[in-house]
């Protein structure tokens, strides 16, 4: 049996699922800001569970067996990402034994509709599935003394980012309260696992292990690019002493335990691996050298691995035809094949078909598809859904920045490709669908040209706006053109300005978990394009599309990247500020703005609101996905809203997690983004952050990721770091004890328990040492006001 934390957390289910049943009807409504949240009520018929025994690996009224899941948060998370709707349901089981009969509050958090049961009496429900803000349902339990049964069913629409989180926290006096199993021997296997994992680290590469009880392997896990490699299956090695090294090419592991009835892994990142990659001889290699290398390597490789078992590859058959090739080496497949399966994956309408198109358009224009496809080709062109109010319905995300302007020029371009034909979901001519997508087009450019990018400097989808840009400067009319070459460059440029020390030390509009590691960020790919003794990432071979353009890049982007600034710039509803020295980058997004910028009402919430343009959908986005609202208490999104750095590799940022575990598919996540926005001030080299976490919030802490390994020398206490690498100094203060959390998959990571906490940091250079760099920071005392204003306003409108 397991007692309970201080924050009253079941930590030990039984879960049976994700059972995953396809949806075929048509959404109710175009607009997926009234159709999903309606089909998500539709799908959660709230069936009850049926109350049998549960044991491990056998079936539950899902027809899929038990398994243990715990060891870590409170919340079951079995988050992931759907490209096709799905209705997904999971049901989960647990006991509490209790000394005596007693009442205690509980607590049912989630994003799935989910109904609690206590002893076969429906105690609590979540009504509906959201995709956004977690819900929380309250009330009295009792329990009998002795073993109390508890069962939770949640049902969730599974479509793109899917949130399928639930879980019971438990408030009052817990005394004499112990959680368990009904299946009592996977309970002592559960614990026996449990114990081996927890005693388990990496060190310098080896994995050292305190218990050897049970059957425990590794494997690698670092991530595959290309969909062959991901689909190959990964060797598992056993584990039979307690040290095994691991071989100096891998950088990231898995390792598994199994005990009995229980299997648990955990992810172990070797920090000290992790390291940039530079092109053999890049300090000599000039642009036009590296510029081939770069689509050499999109060119070897089959298919851009997406995940799922399903691979993207538009990007390397375009940079094969750059070299007049149509098969990767050793390939199983060649590209006509490889093409059909993409075709088939633009007729499903999966998410992110809109990047396909946009690739396969370019190859059209620029190299021709094989004649005995352009049938097949035609049709896939005519029949696909270019926007949210044409016939059908699926789970394509057209809303974001990058993707609004994907399906906005695939329109027009598609339209100019085939003028005369009819396109049935549409329902216009392909003269008619140019029209409307360029008009679109227009106002994309007018508004990025007036307020500046809303996914600024995303490590990510910089990459594809990039891409889609090309289209425009290669393909569109005479007008079009030169606007989108002129916006290709300010992206250039102020990605440039953000380079340190050969990575991107930058806040971001959107973010994924590779912020951990600036210098392999996907915006590097472009970096690298420009200055080739940079270090390279592959950026999911986006740069393919620069291989028949007639774009060509700016002057002075490789000085930007050196230079010294001092700036804020505006960009989408964000003020950037950068303070970038030879030593040290201080860099964060204003929370609140101090420049009297006031928001406007959403159009959206409008009671008439006008759908017929960009602006709509730039509320809509706003609406549903929370991206431009960098107010503190604001719930986040994918908002990365700090970065210090001395170097590339030696950067530290802390956010508020969205979930309590590194890993799964939640936005904001673990260590991307910011489940309750911050308060933040910076003035040149010095900054001020506070967090304040409200009760409607389950994760009551904030982390810091400091890498030690990665500094030259360092000095630290419960509230302070000093860091030095090179000539550049750090000083960290946090307002709570930091507290090394070890339990992760990254070394480096610093945790602050409580509702209210903040941080100072200080960058400087020109010290004689580290010593009289601690003496110079502990003078300057931080003064942060803990109860500083966290008002936003009316808030209900961005979540």
């Amino acid at each position: 049996m397991w007692s309970f934390h201080e924050d009253g957390w079941i930590c030990h289910w039984m879960v049976s699922g994700p059972k995953e049943e396809a949806i075929s009807e048509s959404a109710p409504d175009w607009d997926p800001l009234i159709a999903e949240p309606e089909m998500r009520v539709k799908i959660a018929d709230h069936p009850a569970p049926d109350f049998g025994k549960v044991n491990a690996g056998e079936n539950s009224m899902l027809g899929l067996p038990w398994r243990y899941m715990g060891g870590g948060d409170g919340m079951i998370n079995l988050s992931a990402f759907y490209s096709t709707m799905r209705k997904v349901t999971f049901a989960a089981n647990t006991e509490i034994v209790s000394e005596r009969e007693k009442t205690v509050t509980a607590v049912l958090w989630g994003y799935a509709g989910a109904d609690l049961y206590v002893n076969g009496e429906k105690c609590l429900t979540l009504e509906k599935p959201v995709y956004k803000p977690i819900q929380r349902a309250e009330g009295a339990i009792h329990l009998k003394a002795g073993r109390n049964r508890l069962d939770l069913i949640a049902q969730h629409l599974g479509v793109r980012d899917t949130r399928l989180v639930a879980g019971v926290q438990l408030k009052g006096d817990l005394q004499g309260l112990q959680s368990t199993l009904a299946d009592e021997e996977c309970a002592r296997d559960a614990e026996s696992a449990e114990r081996i994992l927890a005693g388990a680290s990496v060190r310098g590469g080896v994995i050292c292990l305190s218990d050897l009880s049970g059957e425990i392997s590794w494997r690698a896990a670092d991530p595959q690019e290309d969909l062959r490699d991901a689909q190959r299956p990964r060797e598992w090695y056993r584990v039979t002493e307690s040290k095994t090294q691991v071989p100096k090419e891998i950088a990231v592991i898995l390792l598994r335990v199994r005990c009995g009835k229980v299997t648990q892994e955990r992810f172990f990142e070797i920090t000290e691996r992790i390291r940039p990659k530079f092109v053999p001889g890049s300090e000599n290699l000039t642009y036009e050298e590296n510029r081939e290398i770069i689509f050499r390597r999109i060119a070897d490789m089959m298919s851009c691995n997406r995940g799922e078992g399903i691979g993207f590859p538009i990007a390397n058959i375009l940079a094969r035809r750059h070299f007049g090739e149509n098969r990767a080496p050793g390939a199983e497949k060649d590209d006509a094949a490889l093409l059909g399966d993409m075709l088939a994956l633009i007729e499903e309408r999966y998410d992110c078909a809109d990047f396909l198109m946009a690739g396969l358009i370019r190859l059209i224009f620029a190299r021709g598809v094989p004649p005995e496809m352009e049938e097949q080709v035609r049709h896939a062109v005519l029949n696909f859904r270019y926007w949210m109010d044409m016939d059908g319905s699926d789970g394509m995300c057209f809303w974001s920045e990058n993707h609004s302007l994907m399906f906005y020029s695939c329109a027009m371009l598609a339209g100019q490709i085939f003028p005369d034909e009819t396109f049935p979901r549409a329902g216009k001519t392909g003269r008619d669908l140019e029209a409307w997508g360029r008009a679109r087009v227009l106002e994309w450019l007018s508004d990025v040209e007036e307020n500046g990018f809303e996914e600024f400097l995303s490590s990510v989808y910089m990459c594809v706006t990039f891409a889609v840009l090309l289209n425009l400067v290669d393909f569109g009319d005479e007008e079009i053109s030169a606007r989108a070459w002129k916006i290709t460059d300010r992206l250039l440029e102020m990605l440039s300005k953000h380079v340190f020390r050969g990575g991107m030390i930058a806040p971001m509009g959107r973010v994924y978990r590779g912020v951990l590691d600036p210098f392999e960020e996907g915006a590097m790919a472009l970096m690298n394009l420009i200055n080739p003794a940079l270090p390279y990432s592959f950026g999911e071979g986006w740069l393919a599309f620069f291989a028949d353009s007639r774009y060509r890049l700016p002057e002075g982007l490789t000085e930007k990247m050196s230079a010294e600034a001092d700036d804020k710039t505006v960009t989408g509803h964000a003020r950037v500020v950068l303070y970038k020295k030879e030593n040290y980058c201080l860099t964060s997004v204003e929370s609140p703005r101090t420049d009297g910028f006031q928001r406007e009402e959403n159009e959206t919430l409008k009671a008439n609101p006008d759908r017929s343009g960009h602006g709509y959908v730039k509320a809509f986005n706003e609406r549903f996905h929370g991206t431009t609202c960098f107010e503190p208490g604001t719930r986040g999104y994918q908002q990365h809203m700090w970065h210090a750095a001395l170097d590339s590799e030696a950067a530290v940022f802390a956010n508020h997690p969205g979930t309590e575990r590194d890993g799964g598919d939640l936005r904001p996540g673990y260590w991307h983004g910011n489940g309750v926005m911050p308060w933040i001030s910076q003035e040149k080299n010095e900054l001020k952050v506070v967090y304040r976490i409200p009760e409607d919030h389950p994760v009551h802490m904030v982390h810091l990721y400091c890498p030690l390994s990665r500094f030259d020398r360092f000095k630290r206490d419960d509230h302070w770091f000093f860091l030095q690498k090179g000539q550049g100094y750090m000083a960290i203060w946090c307002s709570g004890k930091m507290k090394e959390w070890s339990a992760g998959a990254r070394e480096g990571e610093w945790r602050t328990y409580g509702d209210k906490t903040a941080y100072w940091v200080l960058c400087e250079e020109g010290f004689e040492s580290l010593e009289t760099f601690e003496e110079y920071a502990r003078s300057r005392k931080p003064r942060i006001d803990m109860n500083i204003s966290f008002e936003s306003g009316d808030r209900t409108q961005y979540l």
